[in-house]
């Protein structure tokens, strides 16, 4: 075969597995592409949606019914944009926040909801809770002997949220989080969509940087932090990234 025919092939390979509309489908093209062309198998096997797929445990038992959604597909397009190391296989695309969401920033807040939120029987704050407006600084906590200590993924089901944030025996235990160009961005974009949606509540990206606010009052705060790895700062000015987060709740409502 010459080498056009062979482009024209595996690009008609390709748009067949782009207009699957079943995870049976899927499969069986992605399994004759592997034997067609192992290069383009391996190039194509790197994309995220993909690794998402054939890291699925019912990867070799196809089901028929199982869709190649539209919810899917857009996490494909925004995997990049998301925050905490968000993994395409651990997400829940059967939960009722993530397979309704209503559009692209709404998708992108629901796939970062804390884990107690996932339960659809707990879809509303626990009436026990208290909301803190004052709060001491990572100075202060640390000074009453407060330790703080980042915690990563370690959940073979379920994406570890950067809101999972717990206090115990004297350890403030933080998701570690990654500071990066985009993260003011993608803060204020959701952070506005919260503030502006009336079925957002509680409003977790407003809480975490009213909370972040809070926390760090200097640069030295900051340091302290990526100290203790619980901040991954890929900016490099521990000035800038403090400066940042003391902005990024101004004029904002949190929750009750």
């Amino acid at each position: 075969m010459c080498w056009s025919h062979k482009f024209e092939a595996l690009k008609d390979r390709m748009w067949d597995i782009a207009k699957a509309s079943h995870m049976g489908r899927f499969q069986d093209l992605v399994e004759k592409l592997e034997d067609y062309d192992e290069e383009a198998f391996k190039w194509l096997a790197r994309k995220p949606l993909i690794v998402g797929v054939t890291q699925n445990p019912n990867w070799n038992h196809p089901d028929p019914t199982s869709a190649l959604t539209l919810t899917k597909l857009a996490i494909c397009l925004i995997v990049h944009n998301l925050l905490g190391g968000i993994v395409i296989s651990k997400i829940n695309f059967e939960n009722i926040f993530v397979s309704e969401s209503k559009h692209f920033l709404d998708l992108m807040h629901n796939v970062h909801l804390p884990s107690s939120s996932r339960d659809e029987s707990n879809n509303h704050q626990n009436k026990n809770q208290i909301t803190c407006f004052k709060m001491p600084c990572v100075m202060e906590l640390q000074g009453a002997g407060v330790k703080f200590e980042a915690i990563e993924d370690d959940d073979d089901e379920l994406n570890l949220s950067m809101f999972d944030i717990r206090f115990e025996h004297g350890h403030f235990k933080i998701p570690k989080f990654k500071v990066t160009d985009c993260t003011e961005t993608f803060f204020r974009n959701i952070i506005a969509y919260e503030q502006h949606s009336s079925d957002d509540e509680p409003k977790y990206f407003t809480d975490y940087a009213y909370f972040m606010n809070k926390l760090i009052n200097c640069k030295e705060e900051m340091t302290q932090l990526c100290r203790h790895e619980v901040l991954d700062n890929w900016l490099g000015d521990d000035e800038v990234v403090a400066l940042m987060f003391n902005k990024l709740d101004k004029g904002t409502i949190i929750s009750e």
